[in-house]
């Protein structure tokens, strides 16, 4: 049985699109990747536990560990639909690029996703129970916060430093420079000014 892994990243965030990755972990790489995600005292790390230097030096390996690919939804969808919508896109739009339809779906989290025609079972803090997804984690982690790297560098707000998360820093951004674009207006809309400019 095929079972694909299910991560997203910057759902609380308040720039940029919604993340998702689907990943199918390679049988020969498994126990490789389980070390290498081992902490000292034998649990699963997954991107939250590690530094940006940590992730860079596993990204290869993970990656070249796993069948992987990434989906997104705008921040357009967010703001028509809403998160939990823009969600399930991303995780749909990710599962859909994958070369092998998976026999099955293990979420991370408590939510299963509408619309997808696949059985699907969710794991809470699948991240740190699921070698896998915590392989997932820290590819998707990095991917995204290249992603609003390079979407903010056109903007004077130095989301380079927060990549897009409400920080008091950020707060003082939009304060100061407003929205842009890529902000979502429905999350943040009350700490900026009325318009980028």
């Amino acid at each position: 049985m095929i079972i694909a892994r299910v991560e997203e990243s910057k759902r609380g965030n308040w720039f940029g699109p919604i993340c998702a990755i689907a990943s199918i972990p390679l049988d020969d790489k498994a126990s490789e990747i389980a070390q290498l995600l081992k902490s000292r005292t034998g649990k699963l790390r997954d991107s939250k536990m590690m530094s940006k230097a940590t992730r860079q030096k596993l990204l290869t390996k993970l990656q070249d560990a796993l069948i992987w690919r990434i989906g997104y939804a705008t921040v357009q969808d967010i703001e028509l639909d809403g998160i939990f919508f823009a969600w399930s896109l991303a995780c749909i739009r990710a599962i859909k690029k994958l070369p092998i339809v998976p026999d099955r779906v293990l979420v991370d989290g408590s939510c299963y996703i509408p619309r997808l025609n696949i059985p699907q079972t969710t794991l809470v803090n699948g991240d740190r129970r699921d070698y896998a997804i915590a392989a997932s984690s820290i590819i998707l982690k990095e991917w995204s916060d290249d992603l609003v790297d390079r979407l903010g560098q056109r903007y004077p707000h130095d989301l380079a430093k927060h990549h897009g998360y409400g920080t008091a820093q950020h707060r003082q951004e939009l304060a100061q420079h407003g929205l842009t674009p890529q902000h979502r207006a429905s999350f943040c809309r009350k700490y900026a000014r009325e318009s980028y400019s």
